[in-house]
């Protein structure tokens, strides 16, 4: 029943059973209302195959497509190393084949600072330790209670004033009683510099065992630049004492400034001596520390009082608490050439080289073509293909089975759950039964792959490098004679390359203001756009999944419309049957008077006759 409401007398006075004739009645007038609602049901089937096939066009595009694109899958290289625990390579498509000798004579690494820390209290009270990652600062409060892994994970997580990381690993070797800090990135531009707020013998740096270098500092003259000339044009060279102290004993090098020569050219010859030097033109802090971690101190006098007076070296030494460490670059001789890398990893000739270990005996890399990698790529691609055809192929020639209409709700309670499925199943076969848009794209799709390219080769076509379809009742798919495609590939692989990719650049508008562009764009380009037209079209006509309630596709709003002629017509029958209950219960009433009035004559004459 529709949702009646109505005072119903069901058959009292006339004995009929008016349920069963108004249900009878309203099967009739429930016809129309059925048929609406299984052709809205078809259509719903129809926009949820629609919305499949757009998310297996979709994929299909941004997946195998986007990746058949990517020169790497035609020029693919094997790479093979003499030693590869001191150098692993990888070979990309701009690869080189060809055999590549390497030394490792030194590896990159990060600015580091160790110690083996000293037994008893890590430190006595709080204190403010600073670090300085190439010139971001942050700060790290230590508390007496800290333990050791307290320590390490607060370094691990310092941050500079804006929050951000600075960039440094800490780690501590209980078997070794080992600490240390370093910068995570490599090269000798990594700069670590770490100082504590307490100046005494028992701060956290010295129970750490730092014995890197401290930093000495000269203040120099405010007018001294970096480009300030500390040898006079047209004068004598001058000659600088650096002495280096390492604990009891002390080594002292000598520096020669030429004539012309600034500060930039000082601190770049104490580079040269294992020297890091820097000069702060706004502080005029001439810095001095060595990267060897047998020199404890380090100072420099000139023969020149000119160039004492600049830098600040006829003034008191200040050595700090500071303990400062620089990065180191790798250095590799490749092929007779000597290379300096910030990292660990370097790129020569479209190779990929990662650094393990030093080896100054050399190694040697082989790089040549992978043919069976890249007939791998275009077999894949080719079973990729052949699958999503098939499925296109047996959606369009689907059979449609008429007597299958979907089922009403009385129609699907009459049937077990296993029988209502294969009805279904049955019903919604051929929906997309020779479907204008997807027939489009299989006949797109089978165009482009049997058209040429003009890629000024032989092997302009699929057929041409042993790629084709050999039965028409195939329906277009795709085999390979793997003899012929290796031999292309032998031959010519850049044609292989140009008949997949190449016109990247031609757009569909270009095709349009000139369609000979079409034989200029390789397979892959020209399937791309017949996906992604095909895309589009379904879009339009049925959305996409996910935005069933805001469904402004043609289908969707069809199904809108649908869903309120169905909700007019349930409303209809709704008012129906009420009047027919109306009906009968009038007849009912009407009977029962009658009755009544019967009787009551029945008993006047049966009270004469006595």
């Amino acid at each position: 029943m529709y949702g009646s409401n109505l005072t119903r007398l069901a058959g009292i006075a006339s004995g009929m059973d008016t349920d069963s004739l108004v249900k009878k009645l309203m099967d009739a007038e429930r016809i129309p209302v059925n048929k609406m609602k299984q052709s809205r049901e078809k259509l719903g089937w129809q926009s949820d195959a629609y919305r499949k096939w757009n998310s297996e066009i979709f994929s299909f595009r941004s997946k195998t497509l986007l990746d058949m694109k990517m020169s790497s899958k035609y020029g693919t290289f094997s790479t093979t190393s003499s030693k590869t625990d001191i150098i692993s390579a990888n070979a990309t498509a701009d690869a080189i084949p060809g055999t590549y000798k390497l030394k490792v004579n030194q590896l990159a690494e990060g600015a580091s600072l160790s110690g083996k820390v000293k037994s008893g209290e890590l430190v006595n009270e709080d204190q403010t330790i600073t670090v300085n990652v190439n010139g971001k600062i942050g700060t790290i409060d230590i508390k007496k209670t800290d333990t050791m892994q307290d320590i390490v994970d607060k370094f691990n997580k310092a941050q500079d004033s804006e929050g951000k990381s600075l960039g440094i690993q800490a780690m501590y070797d209980s078997t070794l009683n080992q600490f240390v800090v370093r910068t995570r990135n490599t090269g000798s531009s990594q700069e670590l510099s770490i100082s504590s707020s307490d100046n005494s013998s028992s701060n956290l740096l010295t129970q750490l065992g730092f014995s890197t270098s401290q930093v000495s500092t000269y203040t120099g003259d405010a007018n001294t630049k970096l480009n300030t000339k500390l040898v006079a044009d047209g004068g004598t060279p001058v000659t600088l004492s650096l002495k280096l102290e390492k604990g009891a004993t002390s080594e002292t090098k000598t520096v020669t400034l030429n004539p012309g020569e600034t500060v930039s050219d000082l601190i770049s010859k104490l580079k040269t001596e294992g020297i890091n030097a820097s000069y702060d033109e706004k502080t005029q802090k001439f810095t001095l520390f060595s990267s060897d971690s047998d020199v404890t101190a380090v100072s420099l006098k000139a023969d020149d009082t000119g160039i004492d007076t600049a830098l600040g070296l006829d003034q008191p030494l200040a050595v700090s608490s500071e303990y400062k460490a620089v990065g180191k670059d790798a250095k590799v001789n490749f092929n007779g050439q000597d290379v300096v890398l910030g990292t660990n990893t370097a790129k020569f000739f479209g190779v990929n080289y990662t650094l393990k270990a030093v080896d100054t005996e050399g190694v040697t890399v082989t790089v040549s073509r992978d043919l069976d990698a890249e007939i791998k790529n275009i077999k894949e691609f080719v079973d990729k293909y052949n699958e999503i055809l098939d499925k296109l192929n047996k959606a369009i020639n689907e059979p449609v089975y008429k007597k299958f209409q979907p089922l009403t709700d009385e129609e699907r309670k009459a049937l077990t759950e296993k029988q209502a499925e294969q009805w279904d199943e049955k019903a919604k076969s051929g929906l997309l039964r020779r479907d204008n848009i997807l027939s489009s794209l299989v006949n797109n799709m089978r165009l482009s792959m049997t058209s040429t390219v003009n890629n000024g080769s032989e092997y302009n076509s699929l057929a041409a490098i042993g790629i084709k379809s050999e039965n028409y009742k195939d329906k277009g798919k795709l085999t390979i004679d793997e003899i012929k495609l290796r031999k292309a590939l032998e031959e010519d692989p850049e044609a292989v390359q140009n008949l997949f990719i190449q016109g990247s650049d031609i757009t569909e508008e270009d095709i349009k203001k000139d369609p000979k562009k079409r034989n200029q764009q390789g397979l892959i380009h020209r399937l791309s756009g017949s996906f992604g037209d095909a895309f589009a079209e379904l879009t339009k006509k049925a959305g996409v999944t996910g935005n069933a309630q805001d469904d402004q596709s043609i289908v969707g709003k069809l199904l809108q419309s649908m869903d309120k002629r169905i909700s007019s017509m349930e409303a209809r029958l709704i008012d129906r049957e009420n009047r027919y209950y109306r009906q009968f219960t009038a007849m009912e009433k009407a009977m029962s008077k009658y009755n009544s009035q019967s009787s009551w004559l029945m008993q006047q004459f049966g009270g004469g006759a006595s």
